[in-house]
């Protein structure tokens, strides 16, 4: 079964990152990806994927507000949300839960960190501790 990843993100960089990890993950899977939250927002309307993860510095609709508003968008009450970003602290830890993260993962420039990340997530969601 392919795994369906949806990338939010305002930096085009983070994509080519992401999308590197993909490439090599030993199962089949796909990733959309989005600009803003509006942007996402919009996609989730229509798609539901597998996992879904969330940049929490991004313009006009932080992250945290992002995980929100998917929260309460019909069929992603139990879609495993990600907080992946670089300012993972325990402030952030604790508002992503508020908001109704998943979990949260610390961008990464090791691509095969990530990999192993996307990995554990798709065997076990929520039990990523990074």
């Amino acid at each position: 079964m392919t795994k369906h990843f949806f990338l939010i993100d305002d930096d085009e960089d983070e994509l080519e990152i992401f999308m590197e990890a993909v490439s090599r993950l030993p199962f089949p899977c796909k990733c959309t990806y989005a600009q803003s939250a509006d942007q996402a927002l919009d996609i989730l309307s229509y798609l539901i994927p597998d996992i879904v993860f969330v940049d929490v510095n991004m313009p006009r609709i932080n992250g945290f507000e992002c995980i929100k508003k998917i929260r309460d968008k019909v069929g992603h009450e139990n879609t495993c949300l990600v907080i992946y970003s670089n300012g993972i602290n325990e402030t952030a830890i604790e508002n992503a839960k508020l908001a109704g993260a998943t979990l949260c993962i610390k961008k990464t420039n090791s691509i095969s960190d990530l990999v192993s990340a996307m990995e554990e997530l798709t065997v076990y969601p929520g039990s990523v501790a990074r």
